[in-house]
């Protein structure tokens, strides 16, 4: 069975102008200036419990235990929890979790973007600095 595209004049302009606006929008987010928080904030258990400096680069470790912050131990965690600040991006560098789901997501620099570790029970964000940059569910 042969299919023949036909295509009428109004067609090839339709789809034109949505490439055109497409290539524009693409355009217009790739070069409007980025907001770069200036913060870490890392919850664990829902409460923010460290907010680092993005500016220096760093490296949290998290240990599994009795709850004791200045030693950096917490009941909730399933074993060793590193958080890693390089270059003003974040990560999570090494933890222990079924799926390993956190550290495979990689370097984060998106302000407001979450790294969720679930099964440990700890959210990884960088601040925004900026009141416009919200984020937002369609």
């Amino acid at each position: 069975m042969n299919f023949k595209l036909k295509l009428a004049k109004i067609d090839i302009f339709i789809i034109s102008i949505l490439t055109v606006l497409s290539l524009v929008l693409g355009l217009f987010i790739y070069f409007v200036p980025k907001d770069s928080g200036k913060s870490v904030a890392i919850y664990i258990e829902g409460k923010m419990e460290y907010s680092l400096s993005l500016e220096e680069d760093q490296t949290l470790a998290l240990h599994p235990g009795e709850y004791n912050k200045s030693t950096n131990t917490y009941p909730s965690l399933l074993g060793e929890m590193v958080i890693e600040i390089k270059d003003k991006s974040v990560r999570v560098e090494k933890e222990d979790s079924p799926l390993h789901v956190c550290s495979k997501q990689g370097w984060v620099s998106i302000p407001n973007f979450p790294v969720t570790c679930a099964p440990n029970y700890v959210v990884v964000v960088i601040e925004s600095t900026d009141a416009t940059n919200f984020d937002f569910v369609v």
